[in-house]
């Protein structure tokens, strides 16, 4: 039986083989980031990948119940999970207070699309799958009226009626009526206003502990996309039902997921396997590509090679251990002395070559009107009973590009401040403050963030890199960036992707031998220079282990170690 045929009635009856099925052909599975809903029915199997951007509280729904024939008194019980709506035939009622009848509790999570993702991801996943890809704005053009009616025909040939589970079942108003008293922006509330995705609403029955706010998830599950009974969008005073909106919106914007199987994902790299176990110790295979892209860097960066080694270690740094409030593992990097006066677009000349490197990433040009009227963090709306997102609210490895050579004379206001401050908070602790009105609550985050600067930032980093700029390239600066885009074909770039997905995702431990070097210089640093403290070391600890990982090794040896140093002494010489 084909997999895109499976029913529900199917899935209950031989639970575990119809498991074991969608597993063999999870891939074949239609992924909804990709397709359009007009080609996909209400019902069908489909797969959604995304992060998690809020969650809704619990709710009850009739797992099974009773059914009762008002000719025959015959009474059935009937499945009601994977439903939203319970079905009644003609010459039948619910019966609501039987005993046979059993409640249970799903999560419902609100999932977007990943923020920030770059489009060779898009593109790679469209033609490994062969896939039309069809742009937001066409789904979300879809009439309401066309699929109300669709839904009427299909209930008047089968002969059947629905009845909304939940406790309210007052008729509702049109979904177009929904689209008229809120924007499908508002609803849809992702991080990147200017980079909008997809959103579904995944309804989780069991094992969703582990699901926590911006998980990074993809799940297989029944669509939904009928329209459900929900209360008037308006109150009796006129005024709008913000939340009943927000909480019940338009399928044809915001559809349901009734998921079956929901996994936790690392990476979105689609020219690598969901799981990377296998990839662990194979980072030889890219050892030359070290010396590609450092040659590209180093051209971009005005010829600077140690500022491009510096930058290889950023794009492939991770958070790989959290103990208390301090994370280990992050590599934020402040390039000062950048030729903004001369090249004005030089930093987003930067970015539009690392998005071709990287799988998700976001340029943010720091200007006084940006910071003073964006909302960085995500604030908890009581009025809609939701999350509303923030511009920091990003899954793992989001590399952040911050341009504050675009920060002019001038004040900034409240708001501007608390931006700021939660800027400082992600570089410094990997922490990103939520506000929930009357309390605040931390959540990890795991965002790599690059920082252009014509001074020092005003926020703080792990290492402030002052570039050191040869003059030929930077009287040929454009010249230099073009050649690059011609250089990074795509065999290399594919490789390159490879390199920094395998790298930043693999363990590199420190060997036994290494550890006694570590200690005794440690020591004759100290004797050397008392200033030198417990954060520098942990500095050149997270160096060297990017900078084994970079040359295509597993386990910090004494060469990574010596590299690191020799780099933290020559960048600290160009603070002085």
């Amino acid at each position: 039986m084909p997999i895109l045929q499976i029913t529900i009635d199917e899935l209950l009856t031989n639970k575990e083989q119809t498991l074991q099925q969608i597993e063999k052909a999870w891939d074949e599975i239609p992924l909804m980031n990709d397709i359009g809903l007009d080609s996909l029915k209400n019902g069908s199997l489909v797969r959604f990948r995304g992060m998690v951007q809020d969650m809704h509280s619990p709710e009850y729904y009739l797992d099974m119940y009773e059914i009762k024939n008002t000719i025959t008194n015959e009474k059935t019980m009937r499945n009601g999970k994977y439903k939203d709506i319970i079905d009644v035939h003609d010459n039948e009622v619910f019966t609501f207070e039987s005993d046979t009848n059993v409640n249970k509790e799903r999560q419902t999570f609100v999932v977007i699309s990943m923020p920030g993702l770059n489009s060779w991801t898009r593109n790679l996943e469209n033609e490994s799958k062969k896939l039309q890809l069809c742009t937001s704005s066409n789904q979300t053009k879809r009439k309401i009226e066309d699929e109300v009616e669709e839904m009427e025909t299909s209930d008047s040939s089968s002969s059947v009626t629905s009845k909304k589970i939940c406790e309210n079942t007052t008729e509702s108003s049109s979904e177009s009526q929904n689209l008229k008293n809120i924007s499908p922006e508002f609803l849809l509330n992702c991080p990147l206003a200017d980079r909008p995705g997809k959103a579904c609403l995944v309804k989780v029955y069991e094992d969703y502990d582990w699901i926590k706010i911006n998980e990074m998830i993809e799940t297989v599950g029944f669509l939904a996309v009928s329209p459900l009974p929900t209360n008037p969008t308006t109150s009796d005073d006129g005024t709008v039902d913000m939340e009943n909106q927000v909480m019940n919106p338009p399928p044809s914007l915001i559809p349901r997921i009734h998921s079956i199987v929901i996994k936790r994902i690392t990476h979105d790299n689609p020219l690598l396997p969901t799981k990377l176990e296998s990839y662990n110790d194979s980072l030889n295979p890219f050892r030359d590509v070290f010396k590609d892209l450092h040659l590209v860097l180093t051209q971009l960066l005005l010829g600077d090679k140690l500022a491009a080694e510096f930058l290889i270690c950023h794009l492939i740094s991770r958070v790989y251990l959290r103990k208390d409030v301090i994370s280990l593992g992050q590599c934020t990097i402040n390039f000062s002395n950048i030729p903004s006066e001369k090249y004005e677009n030089y930093v987003k000349n930067i970015y539009e070559i690392l998005e071709l490197m990287v799988p998700k990433s976001h340029y943010f040009p720091m200007t006084l009107d940006n910071m003073n009227s964006l909302e960085f963090t995500p604030k908890k709306d009581y009025d809609c009973n939701r999350l509303t997102t923030g511009l920091l609210q990003l899954s793992a490895h989001t590399h952040l590009i911050i341009d504050e050579s675009r920060l002019q004379a001038g004040r900034l206001d409240q708001i501007g401040v608390k931006n700021v401050q939660a800027l400082a908070n992600v570089v410094r602790n990997q922490r990103l403050p939520y506000d929930f009105k009357f309390y605040q609550m931390d959540y990890d985050t795991d965002i790599p963030v690059l920082i252009f600067s014509e001074g020092k930032s005003l926020l703080p980093c792990d290492f402030h890199v002052p570039l050191e700029p040869d003059s030929e390239c930077v009287k040929t600066l454009n010249e230099i960036i073009e050649a690059s885009k011609h250089f990074l074909n795509s065999n290399l770039l594919d490789r390159i992707r490879k390199f920094l997905t395998i790298a930043r995702h693999s363990n590199c431990e420190l060997t036994d031998d290494i550890q006694e070097v570590i200690q005794e210089d440690f020591v004759e640093m100290r004797k050397k220079d008392q200033k030198i403290n417990s954060e520098d070391l942990h500095k050149l600890l997270v160096l060297s282990r990017l900078i084994a990982l970079s040359e295509g090794q597993c386990k910090v040896g004494v060469d990574a170690w010596k590299r690191a140093q020799v780099l933290e002494t020559e960048r600290k010489s160009r603070l002085k």
